[in-house]
């Protein structure tokens, strides 16, 4: 995996698709190909995504290029490439100072750009992964007010950070019906491009054009997206019986199953011990743990943690060969669309 996927955005989060008509939009995902327009529902505006960057350069997204705003990307990227390094070397804290200053510093030069969404999210990363939800809800807030301000509440930039604001909404016990709300928004916009990104990218393979391995990079992160969606979905929906305290028989094999299935996505995608699935563990432990006056439901929600526990023991006894790697294929985002749970136990 390189060096800055393990922070890269990751274009998706969390929320299921909910079985109620809900309009699907169309990443502005950073794919480094021809421009090409790719068609939306009503109410969502037409993105376009990059093309192929020349030698030595990195790809800038469509909106920035066609909205003036380049050098704040271009600060952005480097930023972030700092930032990353710092991770990659054990020095969060490092990135976490880098990161930040990166912030102030295109909010000087470019206020209101929206590429200093890229430095949020990785701040939101870092923040969640070390449990500072309250930290992580601010770095979603701006992210999100970025994607809201220049792109539109129908936007699909806004639909994808508005999933992790959606998660951290959880994390820090806050308004679960607007968590909720989120993470359909944006289960649906994941879910939407990664079948339009599948048919691409098995066009790619066929031709063995180059361009399926960043293609298979983007694929995998609506595949994570999607996971996402589900497992904290589901929390979502435990987490407000715990606050109301009222309805307590909750559809515990629909939410394992999408506890399961999510879990099983994200490992299509990523490996077993990717910080990005401990987080999942510990979140669900955290809501086990609340739990402890309604003992039936805590027992129940402890099971749930021992099936996920050996889903990913047997998951790290797979060999190297089968093990999820940087880039992505169809076939693999295919599987993990199979493994989606049911969405019946939506609100």
């Amino acid at each position: 995996m390189a060096a800055t996927a393990l922070y890269a955005p990751l274009g998706a989060a969390c929320g299921i698709v909910a079985r109620q008509h809900r309009t699907a939009v169309v990443a502005s995902l950073h794919v480094r190909r021809q421009y090409r327009a790719i068609g939306q529902q009503s109410r969502c505006r037409t993105v376009l995504v990059r093309g192929e960057a020349g030698e030595g350069q990195a790809s800038t997204p469509a909106a920035a290029a066609g909205d003036g705003f380049p050098a704040a990307w271009e600060l952005a990227q480097r930023v972030s490439g700092d930032a990353a390094a710092m991770i990659m070397t054990g020095e969060p804290f490092t990135a976490v100072i880098i990161l930040e200053k990166g912030v102030a510093e295109i909010q000087h030069q470019h206020p209101g750009d929206p590429s200093a969404a890229l430095l949020h999210t990785q701040l939101w990363n870092l923040q969640t992964e070390a449990g500072d939800h309250e930290e992580a809800l601010k770095s979603a807030q701006a992210a999100y007010d970025l994607m809201l301000s220049h792109f539109g509440e129908q936007s699909a930039d806004a639909a994808f950070h508005g999933i992790r604001l959606g998660i951290s909404l959880i994390g820090t016990c806050g308004d679960m019906d607007r968590a909720q709300s989120l993470l359909m928004m944006g289960g649906a916009t994941a879910q939407h491009n990664l079948q339009l990104f599948w048919n691409r990218l098995q066009e790619l393979e066929a031709e063995g054009n180059p361009a399926a391995e960043e293609l298979g990079m983007q694929t995998k992160k609506l595949m994570v997206a999607l996971a996402e969606c589900n497992f904290y979905g589901a929390l979502a929906v435990v987490q407000q019986a715990l606050q109301t305290g009222e309805d307590m028989a909750l559809p515990i094999e629909e939410l394992e199953g999408a506890w399961l299935g999510g879990m099983r996505q994200m490992a299509a995608a990523l490996p077993p011990d990717h910080p990005m699935v401990g987080v999942a563990q510990r979140e669900l432990a955290r809501v086990t743990a609340d739990a402890e006056e309604w003992p039936t439901l805590q027992e129940e929600l402890q099971g749930v943690q021992t099936k996920l526990q050996e889903l990913l023991y047997l998951l790290r006894q797979l060999p190297d060969s089968m093990q999820p790697q940087g880039s992505g294929t169809a076939a693999e985002g295919a599987a993990a669309a199979s493994a989606a749970p049911s969405d019946d136990f939506l609100p």
